[in-house]
């Protein structure tokens, strides 16, 4: 979107056309910003690893991959709260993903 200040006596209707502009920009900021966070496998895998480092040494991360949400209602879609994820567990001993 880009903003286009228009000419005004009214510093006022300006004012609110600059605020209406940040607002839809920053809407929702939490959850979009943690989505967007997540798109990069290294950042899940770090964070597994911070917080289960036992459970990230069995956890194949090259091959994980975004799951479908399709489930969740379309007014609900833009402020669901889960990331779902697949991915493949390591063979305990081998390494190798089953």
């Amino acid at each position: 979107m880009t903003l286009i200040l228009r000419e005004t006596k009214d510093p006022t209707s300006q004012h609110q056309e600059l605020y209406d502009f940040l607002q839809e920009q920053i809407e929702h900021f939490p959850d979009r910003s943690i989505r967007r966070l997540f798109q990069n496998k290294l950042n899940v895998e770090a964070l597994v690893k911070m917080i289960e480092p036992d459970l990230a040494e069995l956890i194949y991360f090259e091959a994980l991959a975004p799951a479908s949400s399709t489930f969740i209602s379309e007014t609900l879609r833009e402020q669901q709260a889960d990331l779902l994820f697949s991915v493949p567990l390591l063979e305990i001993g081998t390494g190798k993903p089953r």
